[in-house]
């Protein structure tokens, strides 16, 4: 689902500014970091799928 098709309360940089970053998961925020997704993935999909495959540790030591 695309963001725009989110309900504003839902959306991450909404959600975001109204709660603060405490109230928001970490593919939320990571979603708001990647900015866009890709045609067929929303940003929030992309942030789930780097997630699982490097868990939130493992981003500080992933290279090129």
């Amino acid at each position: 689902m695309k963001i725009k098709d989110l309900p504003k309360f839902k959306r991450p940089r909404e959600k975001l500014l109204e709660k603060g970053s405490e109230n928001l998961s970490d593919h939320e925020l990571l979603a708001i970091l990647l900015r866009t997704g890709t045609k067929g993935n929303s940003v929030l999909d992309i942030a789930k799928l780097i997630l699982r495959k490097y868990k939130l540790e493992g981003l500080l030591s992933v290279q090129k």
